[in-house]
C-alpha cells in the first residue's frame, strides 16, 4: 500500500516526480516504488513520507507490527470476538491521529468502519465510507472487499436492500467466503427472494464453519430459517430453529435465544397456533433487557395479536398499555410502520372487535404501505396477511387479491 499510497498524496500536492525524489532518490526508483514493483528501504520511504507531510512509525516493523494488530481488529469485529477487538481499539486508542493519515490509513478507516456499524452509528460509517473513497483507485484487492461489505451494511441501515444486493456483489467478485456469502442470502431475504437465501445460505453456512465464524454462522441460520417460514416450510424452518436453540444453550447467548423463540412464536402465530406462538413469545419475553425498546414494541406487537387470536382481550389490553408508554419514548430504530402497527391495534382497547371498523383496514392499509419503505419483505408479507384478512371481512375481494398478487409476486 505504500507505493500507491505516496503517489496518491504526491498527486494530491501537485507534485511532479522529479519534485518528490529530488535528492533522495532518482525518478525511475519512485516510480517502481508507486507501482509497487520494488521495496524500497526504510530509510528512502522515511524521506518521500517526510516530504509529504505524511506521518511514519519509526522502523518498518513497526509499520508492519501494527498492520498486523488492525488486522486481528477487523478479523474480531467480523468474528464478534468483542473482548479482543475491545483490547486491539484501546491499543490503536492513542495513535488515532498517526493512522488516519499514515501509510496505515486505508486499513484504519476499515477497521473504525467496522466498530460504526456495530454501534449502528450512520453518521460514523459514512465518515469512514467517505474517508475510504479518497483511496479507491489505490485499494488492495482486499481492502477493495473490506469497502464493498461496508458499503452494503450502510445501505442495509438505510433500508436499500437492492443496493446493498449490489455492493455485496461487488465484494463476492473481489473474495468469495462466507462471510459474503452469508450477508448476500441474508439481503436477498430482505428482498424476499427466499430460495437464494435457503440455497446460498446452506453453502455460506458449510464455509463460515470451515472458517470459524460461529456467531455469523448463527445469525445466518436465523435467517435461514425465517426463509423457510415465510415460504410455508414450517417443519423446515422449526428443525433450523431446534438447532439453532440446542446450540445456543451451549454457549449461554441469551440475545441469539431471544431471537430464536421470538421468531417461532412468530412462525406459530402466522399458522394462527396461537397457544405455542404465546409459549415461545413469553420465553422471548424473559430473555429481553428492558432498555431494548424497540425489540419490546416488536415483540408486544406479536403478543397482542396473539392474545386477540386466543380471545384473551383482557391481556391483549394490558400489553397495549405497555406499548402506549413505550410509544412514548424517543428511539432511533423506531420505523413508521411499526408506529402505525401500534395505532390500529390500538382499537382494541375500546372495542373488542374494531375489525369491521372502517378505522382498522386503514390503519392496518397505511401500515403495510410504510413497510414497504422502511422494512424487509418478511414485515411486508406478515403486514400483507393482515391487510388481505381485514379488506376479506369488510367483503372488499378485488382489493385483497390486489394485494395476495402483489405479494405473490415479490
Amino acid at each position: 500500500m505504500l507505493g500507491p499510497l505516496i503517489k496518491k498524496h504526491r498527486l494530491d500536492k501537485n507534485l511532479s516526480q522529479e519534485s518528490l525524489s529530488q535528492g533522495i532518490c532518482s525518478v525511475s526508483y519512485l516510480s517502481k516504488i508507486e507501482t509497487g514493483q520494488t521495496e524500497a528501504s526504510y530509510e528512502i520511504l522515511s524521506l518521500l513520507l517526510h516530504r509529504l507531510d505524511i506521518p511514519m512509525p519509526e522502523t518498518i516493523e513497526a509499520l508492519e507490527e501494527i498492520r498486523g494488530k488492525i488486522q486481528q481488529g477487523i478479523k474480531a469485529l467480523l468474528f464478534s470476538d468483542h473482548e479482543h477487538k475491545n483490547r486491539i481499539r484501546k491499543d490503536l486508542e492513542n495513535m488515532k491521529e498517526l493512522l488516519s493519515s499514515s501509510p496505515l490509513a486505508v486499513d484504519w478507516h476499515i477497521f473504525q468502519g467496522y466498530l460504526a456499524m456495530e454501534n449502528h452509528d450512520l453518521g460514523d460509517i459514512r465518515k469512514s465510507l467517505s474517508s475510504l473513497e479518497t483511496y479507491f483507485s489505490y485499494f488492495t484487492e482486499n481492502q477493495r472487499y473490506h469497502y464493498y461489505v461496508l458499503k452494503g451494511l450502510f445501505e442495509i441501515e438505510e433500508v436499500r436492500f437492492s443496493s446493498a444486493l449490489e455492493a455485496f456483489k461487488k465484494a463476492q467478485s473481489t473474495k468469495r467466503d462466507g462471510n459474503i456469502l452469508s450477508h448476500i442470502a441474508i439481503t436477498s431475504f430482505y428482498l424476499g427472494d427466499y430460495v437464494t437465501t435457503i440455497s446460498l445460505g446452506r453453502e455460506a453456512y458449510q464455509l463460515l464453519m470451515e472458517e470459524g465464524n460461529l456467531q455469523q454462522g448463527i445469525q445466518l441460520s436465523i435467517i435461514i430459517a425465517a426463509a423457510y417460514s415465510n415460504k410455508g416450510q414450517i417443519e423446515e424452518s422449526l428443525t433450523v430453529y431446534r438447532r439453532l436453540i440446542h446450540l445456543t444453550l451451549h454457549h449461554d447467548q441469551e440475545k441469539i435465544r431471544y431471537t430464536v423463540y421470538y421468531n417461532l412464536g412468530a412462525t406459530y402465530l402466522v399458522e394462527k397456533q396461537y397457544l405455542l406462538a404465546k409459549e415461545n413469545l413469553n420465553k422471548a419475553k424473559n430473555l429481553l433487557e428492558s432498555k431494548r425498546v424497540w425489540q419490546r414494541m416488536i415483540l408486544y406487537q406479536k403478543l397482542v395479536l396473539c392474545s386477540v387470536g386466543l380471545q384473551d382481550l383482557g391481556a391483549a389490553r394490558e400489553y397495549l398499555e405497555e406499548l402506549g408508554e413505550l410509544k412514548k419514548t424517543s428511539f432511533p430504530q423506531a420505523s413508521s410502520s411499526l408506529m402505525l402497527s401500534i395505532e390500529w391495534l390500538m382499537l382494541y382497547l375500546k372495542d373488542e372487535d374494531p375489525k369491521g371498523r372502517v378505522e382498522y383496514l386503514e390503519g392496518i392499509k397505511k401500515t403495510y404501505e410504510a413497510s414497504k419503505k422502511d422494512s424487509h419483505f418478511g414485515f411486508q408479507l406478515f403486514y400483507g396477511e393482515f391487510l388481505i384478512e381485514a379488506y376479506r371481512l369488510q367483503r372488499k375481494y378485488k382489493e385483497a387479491l390486489l394485494v395476495s398478487d402483489e405479494l405473490r409476486r415479490r
